[in-house]
Formats: C-alpha cells, structure tokens, sequence
C-alpha cells in the first residue's frame, strides 16, 4: 500500500514543504511558520501538480479508462492555459494556449480514445474558447466571439465524441448552451434568458445525449435547474431559501434523476439537492463555520454522492460522502497560512475511490494539489454525521 509521510496518520503536521506520494520531492519556498495537516484515515496521498507559482485556479480534473489524472487549469503568472496529467508517478506539464490571457473557467473531459478537450474563457478578448488534443498535438478554436462571454464554462461530449457547453454570457447577464456537430458549431441555444442567470453552470448529459444545467440565478439569490428535449428548454428554480446556488455542481444518477451541490452565500453552508419520483429533497450537509465553497460532486455506481470542498473558516480541504444513512465528512487537507481547497475539483474511478485536484494558495502564490484515497475499499472517517 503506497503511502508518504504526510499523510500516513491522521494530524501528522510537516514544515516548510510538502512530501509527495512516492517519496520526498523538491518543493516551492513555504512561507516561515506555515505548516500542513493532512489526514488518513484509511489513507489518502498527495502529490503536486504544479507548483511553479501562481498556478492552479479553475481547475478541472478528469480520469482516463485506467484511472490517470488529467486536469486542465489556470497559470496566473503567465495568463495561459495548462494541463497536466500523471503517467505512473510523473506529472507532465504543457501549455495549450498562450494567446493572451486565456484559461479561466477551464472545464475538461476526454474522449474515447483517452485525449482531453477543454472549454475556457479568453479574457483577453471576452471570447468562449475550447482546445482538444489528437495525434497531431493541441488544436485550439474560438466557439463564440461575442465579447464578455464563455465565463463559468462546462463542457461534456456526447457519445459521439461531439463537445457540448453552457456558460454565462455576462454582457446580457443570461445562461447558453452551444454544442457541435459533425461539421461546425451551432448557434448557441438561449437557456435562461432572467437577469444576471447562468454563474456556476454545470451541464452533464443524459443517456438520451440531452442537456441538464444546474446554475446559480444571481439577481435573486437562487438555484436554479434547465433540462432541454425535443421540445424545447425547461427552467425550475430548486432552492430559493436565501441566497443560495453558488459553485453548483451537477451529477446525473442511473435513473437521470439530478443531483447538486452548492453553496448558501448567506449562511456560508454547503448543501445538497437531488430530485427523485416525489421531487425536490434538500439537506444542508455542513453548517459549522464557512464551508462548502468550490464544491464538487461525483455519484458513484451505486449513486452515492461524494462531495469535495472547501472550508474557509479553517483553511481546509473537506470532503463528504453518504454511507448508509448518515453523511460521513473528513478532513483531507488544512493549512496554517493562506488556504488549502480552493477550486476543488471531483473525480471517481470506476470502483468509486476518490480522487481531488485544488488549489493551495498563500498571499500572491498558489499551487496545484492532487490527493487521492488509495485505500482498496474507501471508509472515510467520521469527525462529524449528519443523518438523512
């Protein structure tokens, strides 16, 4: 069982750097007085993606049939657009688009054939982007040249391998949605066309190739859910307690039943809705200090949720998972100066073990992490339970 000394026991704490998965490696400066708790309980590992300096928000992650890491993310320093992904226990680092500042609200899935495809904001020229990779290296293409749009991108591809995105268009404040057939892209679709809608979308499709967004409705301060058929676009709002729908992240379960986790900007809460034949159950999961900021969700193959996250009360990275009839939540990461979860992103592999990229950050540095459970049956600790 693979393991490194930062996280083999639960509230171990190292100084002045990070020792990696598979043995000590050179790291960045740690700031004097900084030091990392990590926990394990069975065993998690971390390992660094990147840690030139001013790298890693909007981090995207996504797992290959063999359970590799592929992530695409934002290099602050360099305005650019990264990905990375793991082969064994070496990361390899490339710049995809260079071309001003590009790379925010990066989202990645991969293809059949195991090569990434990123959708991206250019700020530079307020354009939606998206880049994919074949035998040929890095093709990157502008989607909509429609000044101040593509922010809070999420991209999917269908059974074709054909990509489909919503995002927020900030010029009129509305969501869309554009996808790609086999020849161009189409005209992108109006989704919700209320003021200031769209932030935070996640899209994911259904087994019929058809498209579901959970996003957050700014002007009112709700959560708001879009499904589209043959007929046309269908808006509900899911939560309105408040001033809720913050880093809404979709997952879609075995019946295509919708399941979100988000954040109550109000209460500082992580929540969690899903619908199933008798409608809409919502449970606050975390309401101790500010938590469940850049939340992700993942449904494993029994559609259990797993939820990564972020607690800026105690500079950590939580994570949560539904066991049975309780929410279990544990501790993966926390730091003494700067933060530690920030930009979370979800992964699970195919027996349902999670993997998480996020981002460290501490005054004007950041870094890319990436932990991962390596445990073959994966029990999280229970510090604190919330039943159904």
């Amino acid at each position: 069982m693979r393991s490194s000394p930062l996280v083999r026991a639960l509230g171990i704490v190292v100084l002045l750097g990070l020792v990696l998965a598979g043995g000590a490696r050179a790291q960045p400066p740690r700031p004097a007085g900084a030091s990392i708790t990590a926990y394990s309980n069975p065993v998690w590992d971390l390992d660094l993606v990147d840690g030139s300096g001013r790298v890693g928000p909007y981090a995207s992650l996504a797992l290959d049939a063999a359970g590799r890491p592929h992530v695409a993310y934002y290099d602050v320093a360099n305005a650019d657009l990264r990905y990375a992904y793991r082969d064994g226990a070496v990361w390899h680092r490339e710049t995809v688009d260079s071309a001003g500042d590009v790379g925010l609200y990066t989202s990645i899935e991969l293809d059949w054939l195991g090569y990434p495809h990123i959708s991206y904001h250019d700020e530079t020229n307020g354009d939606l982007k998206y880049a994919y990779k074949d035998a040929a290296g890095w093709h990157t293409e502008m989607v909509v040249p429609d000044f101040h749009t593509g922010e809070y991108t999420s991209l999917e591809l269908d059974a074709s391998g054909f990509p489909h995105i919503s995002y927020y268009e900030s010029t009129r404040g509305v969501l869309r949605y554009v996808r790609h057939d086999a020849t161009h892209w189409l005209s992108p679709e109006p989704v919700d066309d209320a003021a200031t809608v769209g932030l935070y979308s996640s899209l994911q499709l259904d087994v019929y190739g058809d498209p579901h967004i959970a996003y957050y409705d700014a002007a009112n301060g709700d959560l708001k859910y879009a499904s589209a058929d043959f007929s046309g676009w269908y808006v509900e709002v899911v939560d309105s307690a408040g001033d809720v729908g913050g880093f809404a992240s979709l997952a879609l379960d075995s019946h295509s039943y919708p399941h979100i986790a988000y954040y109550d900007f109000g209460n500082g809460d992580l929540k969690y809705a899903f619908r199933d034949i008798g409608g809409w159950h919502i449970w606050t999961l975390d309401p101790q200090g500010d938590a469940g900021s850049y939340c992700s969700l993942a449904l494993d193959g029994q559609d259990h949720a797993h939820i990564s996250y972020h607690n800026a009360t105690d500079a950590a990275l939580d994570y949560a998972c539904i066991a049975g009839t309780s929410w279990h939540f544990q501790r993966l990461m926390r730091v003494t100066m700067g933060q530690a979860g920030e930009h979370t992103a979800l992964a699970l592999t195919a027996s349902g073990l999670p993997r998480v990229v996020f981002h460290q950050r501490y005054l004007s540095d950041g870094y890319l992490l990436y932990v991962e459970a390596s445990h073959g049956v994966f029990l999280p600790a229970v510090y604190r339970s919330a039943g159904r």
